[in-house]
């Protein structure tokens, strides 16, 4: 008799399902998305919560300290190659002590605690599908009109949590982790890695990541000169750059907390 691991690890291991795509109404989309969350929450939520995560809510559970706030989030991205109610899973590691980037794009705040979404984090990590196809996103599992793969993604999502989730959280506790990721590691938008830390990992690998977060990380850790040389091309041109150099200017409160943690890194170097 096959135990529950057996089963989960048949499924992780199986074919990426290949339900029908079809066409649901309103009402029905809405049912579908729900049940979708609700399996994948019964699934994530006790492993999750015995790491430190709270409840999800919509869909989403923060884990928190005074230095940082992790996501994890069950979203719907629409494509033409799945049904609108497949999900997708996505992670983020957002740091507190780091400036706003976009003020335009501000945090939410729900009982004095952070909630940043995933795509406000310095640190992103998209979860892919163990087994792919080419009917499908890699990043998406498809999930047909009544249900179908419904039981194969989560059995994928429990095991990619174990594996690939809890881990890169744990993983970025260690600040110079996170400081030798934004210095050192390329992005892997692609999911191309066999390194279960750093498939899917991206968002780290830009201008911003490396000399504002690679800045404050340094500044976290008391490496001063780091922080400082880090910090420097941002102050002398008010912003960071983008494709073809292109100057992103920072929000005037942003640099001027900047300034401030330049300016300390600077005072500790002279001591």
């Amino acid at each position: 008799m096959n135990t529950l691991l057996d089963r989960l690890q048949s499924l992780f291991a199986g074919a990426p399902a290949e339900p029908e795509i079809a066409a649901l109404t309103k009402p029905e989309l809405h049912q579908m998305r729900k049940e979708v969350v609700a399996g994948l929450v019964e699934g994530l939520q006790p492993l999750l919560q015995a790491e430190g995560f709270g409840r999800f809510s919509n869909g989403t559970a923060w884990r928190r300290n005074e230095r940082w706030v992790d996501v994890v989030q069950i979203q719907f991205i629409r494509s033409a190659l799945t049904s609108a109610h497949s999900p997708s899973l996505h992670v983020g590691r957002y740091f507190n002590f780091i400036p706003l980037r976009d003020p335009g794009n501000p945090l939410r705040w729900h009982k004095g605690q952070r909630e940043p979404m995933p795509e406000q984090c310095h640190i992103r990590k998209t979860i892919y599908k163990p087994v792919r196809d080419k009917k499908s996103p890699p990043q998406t599992w498809l999930i047909g009109p009544t249900g179908e793969g419904l039981e194969q993604c989560i059995a994928q999502a429990l095991i990619l949590a174990q594996s690939h989730i809890l881990p890169w959280c744990l993983w970025l506790d260690d600040l110079d982790a996170a400081l030798q990721l934004v210095l050192n590691r390329v992005a892997d938008m692609e999911g191309v890695s066999e390194d279960p830390l750093m498939c899917g990992t991206w968002n780290h690998h830009t201008h911003f990541g490396k000399h504002v977060v690679g800045g404050m990380l340094a500044l976290e850790l008391g490496r001063w000169e780091l922080a400082a040389k880090l910090l420097a091309p941002v102050l002398s041109t008010g912003g960071t750059l983008g494709k073809g150099d292109r100057l992103f200017p920072l929000d005037p409160k942003s640099l001027t907390e900047l300034a401030a943690a330049r300016d300390h890194a600077l005072k500790q170097i002279q001591k």
